[in-house]
């Protein structure tokens, strides 16, 4: 957000960033979508509580090119979202994120989608799907619910004692009451491969971070 000063606020009586739609987030991921127009073939908008799990493709770029082929003029792809409630220790010593994983459950309850923008086909982005598109022709296109969704860890609760809840049933219904997000995912070696990807990758991450804390008041 841009800051005008106090003394030109004070001036006019409000703050220009409190009139804002969301605290002006489609500025911002106009700006993510112009910056990386040239350099990315997908865009994708959303929140840090939303997860897309490919499924259509092993890969974030197999599951959009696929979805590319399948649908010639699409400007980009939509994914419903469905609530899920996550569960993870109060104790932040024994948190893993593992654990948080197996215990996750998928609940029936549909919010509006996100999106994944193809740059060269959207002008806009909004926190939901784009403002403009490129020509008449090129339209969101929504992924079916059967393909994929997009998981939105919105519930959380804080326990001493993580239960992993097993489950399995059919794909077709796996947002229908409170499917583990583990069965979602996919078939167990795929998980075992996936967290051996994500353990490896972390910690190769987390090792090369800076130990200086740094904490910042917030601006509005």
């Amino acid at each position: 957000m841009l800051s005008l000063g106090h003394e030109f606020e004070a001036e006019m009586g409000y703050s220009p960033n409190t009139e804002l739609d969301w605290r002006n987030q489609a500025t911002a991921h106009s700006d993510c979508l112009l910056k990386y127009k040239e350099a990315a073939k997908f865009v994708i908008v959303s929140d840090i509580d939303d997860v897309l799990f490919p499924r259509i493709g092993d890969t974030y770029i197999e599951e959009f090119m696929k979805l590319s082929r399948d649908y010639p003029h699409a400007a980009g792809f939509m994914y419903d979202r469905y609530n899920t409630e996550v569960t993870t220790h109060l104790n932040p010593n024994k948190f893993s994120l593992s654990s948080l994983i197996d215990s996750s459950e998928i609940r029936d309850e549909w919010e509006d989608g996100k999106s994944v923008y193809n740059p060269e086909r959207v002008f806009t982005a909004w926190i939901h799907w784009p403002g403009l598109t490129h020509q008449p022709g090129y339209k969101m296109q929504l992924v079916s619910s059967e393909q994929n969704i997009m998981v939105h860890m919105r519930k959380w609760k804080m326990v001493s004692h993580i239960n992993v809840i097993s489950m399995r049933g059919s794909r077709s219904d796996f947002i229908a009451n409170g499917l583990p997000l583990t069965h979602f995912q996919g078939p167990p070696d795929a998980q075992s491969s996936t967290k051996k990807k994500l353990k490896s990758k972390a910690r190769k991450a987390l090792t090369a971070l800076d130990g200086t804390f740094i904490a910042a008041p917030l601006g509005f």
